[in-house]
């Protein structure tokens, strides 16, 4: 009982520290977890997502003739689509050959398309109206699967503020605009 009452103070703290670290997963843990996250459910969804707003973008009138610096940026976006579609096809590749591919490849590969999942959201985002945009809640669900894709918390924090940034930015810039 004595012990407990001379324990410094930051004792308690590093203690709760302690707790909030999430213990390292093993490295077939991990792969099973990347697997199960990025080629299972995410793939498939960003098909679907390529394939609307491939649609969206160069068969429909989304867009229109380059006149204001809306319009000017919606062009702009058109390219960042195109680019966003060819790093997805490259990143699937990665994750259907998971089996083979090693860790640290697989990790980069999940870094970089949680990454440029968030650019194209904040693109998206600006194009749909910015912060006023019902795209809002797909942050929420990018956030959602960095924790559970990524779970070592350096790169969770470091994907959580690019995903956070970017759609700050996007409202920021239609605010900007309009």
């Amino acid at each position: 009982m004595s012990s407990e009452l001379a324990k410094p103070k930051h004792a308690s703290i590093v203690d709760l520290s302690r707790m909030l670290v999430m213990p390292a997963l093993e490295p077939s843990r991990q792969r099973e977890r990347i697997a199960a996250m990025e080629r299972d459910l995410i793939l498939p969804v960003k098909l679907l997502l390529v394939i609307y707003l491939f649609f969206n973008v160069f068969l429909s009138e989304w867009f229109w003739d380059p006149v204001t610096t809306r319009e000017l940026i919606q062009e702009i976006i058109k390219w960042i689509f195109f680019t966003y579609a060819l790093l997805n096809v490259i990143a699937a590749r990665i994750f259907l050959a998971s089996d083979t591919i090693p860790l640290g490849t697989l990790r980069a590969t999940v870094m970089g398309s949680c990454i440029i999942d968030s650019l194209m959201l904040a693109c998206l985002t600006f194009i749909t109206d910015g912060f006023d945009s019902s795209l809002y809640f797909v942050f929420l669900a990018l956030v959602v699967r960095n924790v559970n894709s990524m779970p070592a918390m350096g790169p969770q924090l470091f994907l959580q503020l690019t995903t956070n940034l970017s759609y700050i930015f996007a409202g920021l810039m239609d605010l900007w605009i309009t």
